[in-house]
This record gives structure tokens, C-alpha cells and sequence, in this order.
């Protein structure tokens, strides 16, 4: 799941939107945007539908243009739906608008707080992040991996990733090993190591990239222990790396 979604007029590409997506990238945030999430061939309008349904918040750039355009005001209705169903979602970024045009076209946009794209990129993105770090139990691990990742909190971020990892690689096992397998210490309480070394000793790991590559399971290991049982501080290069490796474990052992 995305953390963000940013729903805008094309109009606004230029000097909100793709600033905005690029910044909350940099700073370790999973972005839906058009220009980062569609390759050559998708279906724009299921694509941009499952960007609605799917991400964790929806960073909203209110404009002139967004609120004259049917395409944006769609997307409008989509997103209201979720939050009456789900809650706060909707995190609305007034660009040359005033409050009683927004109350115009909707009443109940108007009365949500707002960050106002004139006061700076770097003021609305500091808001946006606050309310990603407040809401963080909503994120999927490895997203907040990279939000810690983005605020430098190095070691935090390998710990966040690896106790994903670790519940994903104790489901593998499960599914490929059966409950019994593991009859003298329960599998709770093996550790990653453990577990991920039974799965290569047995064929059950895929740890080959698509380039012929493999991942390096005991340098992923060894990272995780640096980071809890260690005085080391880890390095952006390495957490970063770290990521990389544990999305692409995941993604190859996915059945």
C-alpha cells in the first residue's frame, strides 16, 4: 500500500504536484503519483482507481483547475466516500484558492485544516510528514522504514524492515514447512537467522534477482544484528541497501 496519493489538475503538475511527490519521496515516502506509479501500457483509470482505494492518505492539491475539472472532482467523490467510511484520509493543500472557494465546492473540504501551498514546498511537506509519523501504525513496515530512513534514524529503520521481514519469512515457513516442523523450540521464538537458513538449506528460499544476482541473505542477517546488538551506527548507504534487499527477499517469495 502507498503511504500518499497526490489527487491534482494536470494544470498543477508543474508547480505542485511533481514538487510535492519528488520532496516526500526524498524523505522516505511511497508516493503515488502519475509520473512515478504508470508505465507504458497501464489503464490510467484503473491504475489511478486502485492509487485511490490502496494508499494510507490523499494529499489533495485544491485549485482552481481541480475544482472546475469533472476528472478531479470524480476522484473528489471517490476519496470523500473513503474517508466517511474509513476516517481521516483527506489532507487538503490549498493552491491560490481562498477558504470561502473551497466552502463553495465543498462544505466539508472547507472545514478540514489545510496546508497552504504559499507558504512554501518545505512548510507543507513538514505537515504532511507529521501526520504520517502520527499515523504510522496505518503504514506498512517497510514504508516506515523509509520514512526513518528519510529522517536519518539509520538503525531504526533496519529493526523497522527486519521485524517484517521476520513475520514474513516465519509465515513462509509455515506455509512451506507446516506447523510441525519446527517441534522443539516453538517458531515464535526462532530467531531470523534460524528460520531463513532452514528455508535455504532446503531449496525454499528464492534469493535470485532478475539479473542473475543473488540476495545475500547472511550480510542481511548480520545487518540486522549490527542494528539491535550493536554500538555501530549504520550509514544511509547501508540502511538503504538494507530496504532494498529485505522488498526484494519478499518479492521473490511471494506464493
Amino acid at each position: 500500500m502507498p503511504d500518499l496519493f497526490i489527487s491534482h489538475a494536470s494544470e498543477d503538475k508543474e508547480l505542485v504536484a511533481r514538487p510535492l511527490a519528488i520532496s516526500l519521496r526524498n524523505h522516505g515516502v511511497d508516493v503515488w503519483y502519475d509520473e512515478f506509479s504508470l508505465t507504458l501500457g497501464d489503464s490510467l483509470s484503473e491504475s489511478i482507481d486502485q492509487g485511490l482505494a490502496e494508499s494510507s492518505f490523499a494529499a489533495v492539491v485544491i485549485s482552481q483547475h481541480f475544482m472546475n475539472k469533472k476528472w478531479t472532482k470524480e476522484e473528489f467523490k471517490g476519496l470523500k466516500a473513503r474517508q466517511i467510511e474509513e476516517g481521516k484520509i483527506i489532507l487538503p493543500i490549498w493552491h491560490n484558492v481562498a477558504k470561502h472557494e473551497v466552502i463553495k465546492f465543498s462544505p466539508t473540504l472547507g472545514d478540514l485544516l489545510a496546508a497552504d501551498f504559499s507558504d512554501g514546498l518545505e512548510a507543507t511537506v513538514s505537515k504532511i510528514l507529521g501526520v504520517l509519523r502520527k499515523s504510522a501504525v496505518t503504514i506498512c513496515p517497510l514504508n516506515r522504514a523509509r520514512l526513518l530512513i528519510g529522517d536519518g534514524h539509520f538503525n531504526e529503520a533496519v529493526v523497522t524492515a527486519s521485524v517484517q521481514l521476520e513475520k514474513y519469512s516465519k509465515d513462509l515457513s509455515v506455509k512451506l514447512l507446516g506447523y510441525g516442523y519446527f517441534k522443539k523450540k516453538p517458531l515464535k521464538r526462532q530467531s531470523l537467522g534460524v528460520v531463513l537458513n532452514v528455508l535455504l538449506k532446503k531449496g525454499l528460499l528464492r534469493t535470485r534477482k532478475p539479473n542473475g544476482e543473488r540476495v545475500n541473505v547472511q550480510k542481511v542477517v548480520s545487518f540486522r544484528n549490527i542494528s539491535t546488538h550493536s554500538d555501530r551506527l549504520l550509514e544511509r548507504q547501508e540502511a538503504t541497501w538494507y530496504l532494498s534487499e529485505v522488498e526484494t527477499l519478499m518479492a521473490l517469495n511471494r506464493r
